[in-house]
């Protein structure tokens, strides 16, 4: 991969995940900023290598990043993505890009008016599922209505509101296979067990069809799955065992001798096989953004893509406010 120096901005639990996966590559040297220094602390003593800065403008300066990974938590994307971007790095910014619209969009547009390279991190565009559906929607037909589940586990951190912290993933995830952006939203939320909205259930308007998100970090087993259904087949995907089922339509082909081989064979389907290469989604992610920092390619998930996640995600929130179907725009 040749030699890359990368800024881990966040030495969290996600944070930690990036020098981890960064680490493990070759030709490529890891530098960690955090503000605080028992995270650095901790950073160091899983990480020797790495070179830890518990100033951020201080490590922006010195540390010669070729490009930087934002991984505070949300609230802070803002401030320090504009820093990233005034120090004309090529950034990598975790899920969701901000909190709210405006502040993603101030991140997009300092970006495109400075020419930086901008992606954002929603790693489920790059799982292999994921990945092998979207070339195979074809087999689906017209899609007419997709569900998602994204369910568990309960967690000790303070975790964004539960549309902004998981359902944005699946949000995402539906506009990138089918290329369409949600239009309306509808939808609830509750607390169940911790201060902030903890379980969700919505249902998006992407103009062609419609989709259910639902949400928790409730239960206590952790569930990742979405179907997609066209007028010619269905697909069951699992993100987290990178599984993928299609099943297409026999329409009106085939001939039954008996009512029991009728009963049993319609509706049934034809499978269509696929093979997955499986593979760590996060891994795919930064080899991708290394990639587009080296070779000055687009990303796979641009700006704009995480300014709309942000924006359908607040609309949403909105609309468990106020009960009403509301609408999501830019």
């Amino acid at each position: 991969m040749g030699n890359f120096n990368v800024l881990v901005i966040g030495a969290g639990i996600m944070g930690s995940n990036h020098v981890r996966t960064f680490g493990a590559m070759d030709g490529v040297k890891v530098n960690v900023a955090d503000i605080s220094r028992e995270a650095l602390s901790r950073i160091k003593l899983k990480f020797p290598k790495v070179e830890t800065y518990d100033n951020i403008e201080n490590a922006l300066e010195n540390s010669n990043a070729d490009a930087c990974v934002v991984a505070t938590p949300t609230v802070y994307h803002p401030d320090t993505s504009l820093k990233v971007i005034d120090a004309d790095l090529p950034l990598l910014v975790e899920k969701p890009l901000a909190t709210n619209t405006d502040d993603a969009k101030k991140i997009m547009k300092a970006a495109q008016s400075n020419d930086v390279l901008l992606q954002v991190g929603h790693i489920e565009r790059f799982n292999p599922a994921v990945s092998k559906l979207r070339v195979n929607m074809k087999n689906l037909g017209d899609i007419v209505y997709a569900s998602a589940h994204r369910f568990g586990v309960p967690s000790f951190r303070k975790l964004d509101n539960v549309i902004l912290d998981l359902a944005v993933h699946d949000i995402d995830v539906l506009t990138f296979l089918t290329g369409e952006r949600p239009k309306h939203v509808s939808g609830e939320e509750k607390k169940i067990i911790s201060e902030q909205e903890d379980l969700s259930t919505l249902v998006f308007d992407y103009g062609n069809f419609l989709a259910s998100v639902e949400s928790n970090t409730v239960i206590p087993i952790k569930i990742r799955e979405m179907s997609v259904m066209g007028r010619g087949g269905i697909a069951r995907l699992n993100y987290i065992n990178q599984d993928l089922s299609i099943f297409r339509g026999e329409g009106d082909k085939l001939s039954y001798g008996t009512f029991d081989e009728l009963v049993t064979r319609v509706g049934k389907g034809t499978e269509v096989r696929t093979f997955i290469q499986k593979e760590e989604p996060l891994k795919l992610e930064l080899e991708s953004f290394i990639r587009c920092v080296n070779n000055d390619e687009k990303p796979l998930v641009s700006g704009e893509d995480g300014v709309y996640a942000v924006s359908a995600a607040e609309a949403a929130i909105k609309s468990t406010a106020t009960g009403k179907r509301e609408r999501i725009a830019i």
